[in-house]
């Protein structure tokens, strides 16, 4: 089933949804735009805390 992960559940004022079937393709895409969109790089403690927001979705 694909994932999904959304800025704004984790307190970021932004209104990406961000999905991929897998947790790793997921992160990299999140690690992506955080990087892009937001200048902000993804440590060990950002991942952990991201990955308590990421659901499973139907597309």
């Amino acid at each position: 089933m694909p994932l999904e992960f959304r800025c704004q559940d984790v307190g970021v004022a932004c209104r990406a949804v961000t999905t991929a079937d897998s947790k790793d393709d997921l992160l990299a895409k999140v690690a992506a735009h955080a990087r892009e969109s937001h200048g902000v790089e993804l440590n060990d403690t950002l991942v952990d805390y991201a990955l308590t927001q990421v659901r499973e979705t139907e597309r």
